[in-house]
C-alpha cells in the first residue's frame, strides 16, 4: 500500500482565541503565535506531516487567516495541497464533511486540530499507521492518550478490553469531568484522554453524516459545489455554510457511531488550549514558575509571567496567571480561568476591540504595529515582506510620511517612482495616489506617521491589489 497516496491529512485551523486572550486574539488566534522566536503551533503540526506516509497537507480554515495559513508554510518551507475557506465558523462538523466531500470517497483522511503539542513525531505516524487497517474496514478511529493528571479541561474516553496492535473497542465518551471524578479516572487502565484527531475514509464519514446530520452533509456539500477559487484559496459559498448547524463533530457524529475504535498514542501530548496547559509545558524555575519576557518574580509560585513590552514586577503570588501582550494585561488566579472564554464573549459583545485585535496587526505582505496613537495622529511600525507590496490606494482624511529604517523600498508617489533607502523619507498628502513595494530579498521596515482628521483603516480607495481586497 503506498501511504502517500492513501492518508490526506486536513489540518483544522480555526478557533477565536478566547482561552489564550490576550496572547490570542480573534484575528490572530494561538496555532499562528510564535513565542520566544519558535515555530508556532501551526508550523509544529505541518511538520509532523512531512512525511511520506502523507500526501501534502489540505487546510480548513477561516476567511481571515488565510494569509496567515499560506506564509506561516510558506516560512517553514512547506507546500500546502489546498487552503478551504469558511466564510463564518461552524465548529468542526463542517469542516469534517468539506474534508470528505473534498476527497476520493476511498480516501484515507486524517483530521486534526493545529494547536496541540504532541512530542514525537515517529511515535504519532506509528499510531496513525495502526489505524489504516480498521480505517479501510469502516471504522473511525481515535487517538487516545493516557492521562498523566486529573485533568477536568478534557473529554474522555473508556475502552473494552485491549486489542492486538493498541488499538481497541471504544465502550464510553465522558466528558469533561469533575476534580473528584478526574482522579478516579486517572487510576483506570482502560480511560485515555481523547485528542481530538480522527482517521477515516471519506466514504465512511459522509455515511455518518447522512444518517447524523444530513442538513448540515447538504449544505456543506452545495458550498462546495459553489466554491469559487483564485488560485491560491478555495471560498467556500457563504449562501450554502451558513446554514450548516453549529455542532463539535464528537457531538454531531462520533458519540452517535457505533464505527469507532481508538489507537493508543503513547507519546507527550497536550492541547494547548488554556492558560494551565500553557504553563504546564513550559520551562519552570526552582519555585515552578514559568516566566517570559521583562519580568521580574519575587517570592512567586506556580505562577506564569509573561510581557512582551513593559515591565512586569510580581511579589507573593501563588497560581496566578499575569499575561501583559501588546495592548492589553491579564491578572488571574489559576482557579478563575475557566471563567476566562466567557468573560471575553462578554467583551465582544461590547465591541471591545482589544478582542479581536493587539496594536500589531497581520496583512498578506507583512505587519503593521502601532507605536502611539492619539486624537489627530498615529504612529506605525511596517515592515513589508520580500516580493510583497501594499495596495496602490489613497486616503480621503490623512497624509503620511515615511521613514525606511531598513531595507530598501520601492515608492510609488502619484505618477512616480522612487527608491529609499535606509534613513530616507518621503511624504504623502491627502488624496495623492501611492503604494509601498519590497522588490528585495530582504524585509523592508519603514516607520509611518499618520495625521488627519479621521485615522481608521477604512479610510483606503485601493486601485490595484494582488490580494483582491477591497
Amino acid at each position: 500500500m503506498s501511504y502517500r497516496t492513501n492518508i490526506h491529512p486536513y489540518v483544522l485551523s480555526g478557533g477565536s482565541g478566547k482561552r489564550l486572550w490576550p496572547l490570542s486574539r480573534s484575528l490572530y488566534p494561538k496555532q499562528f503565535v510564535s513565542v520566544e522566536n519558535k515555530n508556532s503551533l501551526f508550523q509544529d503540526t505541518l511538520k509532523r506531516l512531512n512525511d511520506p506516509m502523507y500526501s501534502k497537507p489540505k487546510v480548513i480554515c477561516n476567511i481571515d487567516h488565510r494569509f496567515m495559513v499560506r506564509d506561516q508554510a510558506k516560512n517553514i518551507g512547506l507546500n500546502l495541497d489546498s487552503i478551504f475557506l469558511e466564510p463564518v465558523g461552524k465548529n468542526t462538523t463542517s469542516s469534517a464533511i468539506i474534508s470528505s466531500a473534498s476527497a476520493d470517497k476511498d480516501s484515507l483522511i486524517l483530521l486534526m486540530p493545529s494547536d496541540h503539542i504532541i512530542k514525537n513525531k515517529k511515535i504519532f505516524n506509528e499510531s496513525v499507521k495502526r489505524g489504516i487497517k480498521f480505517a479501510q474496514e469502516g471504522k473511525i478511529i481515535l487517538f487516545g492518550v493516557k492521562p498523566t493528571r486529573a485533568e477536568t479541561g478534557f473529554g474522555y474516553i473508556s475502552v473494552k478490553k485491549n486489542m492486538q496492535y493498541l488499538v481497541h473497542d471504544i465502550s464510553k465518551f465522558i466528558e469533561k469531568p469533575n476534580e473528584k471524578k478526574a482522579k478516579k479516572l486517572l487510576i483506570s487502565k482502560l480511560v485515555f484522554w481523547n485528542s481530538g484527531i480522527f482517521l477515516f475514509k471519506a466514504s465512511t464519514l459522509l455515511k455518518n453524516a447522512e444518517k447524523f446530520c444530513p442538513e448540515t452533509l447538504r449544505n456543506v456539500k452545495n458550498s462546495l459545489k459553489h466554491k469559487t477559487f483564485d488560485n491560491e484559496f478555495y471560498y467556500l459559498s457563504n449562501k450554502y455554510f451558513s446554514k450548516s448547524k453549529e455542532i463539535s463533530v464528537d457531538y454531531s457524529i462520533i458519540q452517535k457511531s457505533n464505527n469507532l475504535m481508538m489507537s493508543e498514542l503513547k507519546t507527550d501530548w497536550n492541547d494547548m488550549g488554556t492558560w494551565d496547559s500553557f504553563w504546564r509545558n513550559s520551562k519552570k524555575d526552582k519555585n515552578n514558575n514559568a516566566v517570559n519576557g521583562k519580568v521580574y518574580i519575587e517570592d512567586c509560585h506556580n505562577s506564569l509571567v509573561i510581557s512582551d513590552k513593559q515591565f512586569v514586577l510580581t511579589s507573593g503570588l501563588k497560581d496566578f496567571i499575569i499575561v501583559s501582550i501588546s495592548n492589553a494585561l491579564l491578572v488571574v488566579p489559576k482557579s478563575k480561568l475557566k471563567n476566562l472564554s466567557k468573560i471575553i464573549e462578554g467583551l465582544a459583545k461590547k465591541k471591545f476591540d482589544v478582542v479581536k485585535n493587539s496594536l500589531k496587526s497581520y496583512r498578506p505582505w507583512g505587519t503593521y504595529e502601532i507605536l502611539k496613537t492619539a486624537r489627530n495622529y498615529q504612529v506605525k511600525e511596517i515592515i513589508i515582506n520580500p516580493g510583497s507590496a501594499i495596495s496602490l490606494q489613497k486616503h480621503k482624511k490623512r497624509s503620511e510620511h515615511w521613514v525606511v529604517i531598513s531595507g530598501e523600498a520601492t515608492v510609488t508617489k502619484g505618477k512616480k517612482t522612487f527608491i529609499l533607502k535606509v534613513n530616507e523619507s518621503i511624504d504623502i498628502k491627502i488624496s495623492e495616489l501611492h503604494r509601498l513595494e519590497n522588490n528585495t530579498k530582504d524585509i523592508v521596515k519603514i516607520i509611518e506617521i499618520q495625521s488627519g482628521t479621521y485615522l481608521g483603516e477604512d479610510d483606503i480607495i485601493r486601485y490595484k491589489d494582488e490580494y483582491s481586497r477591497k
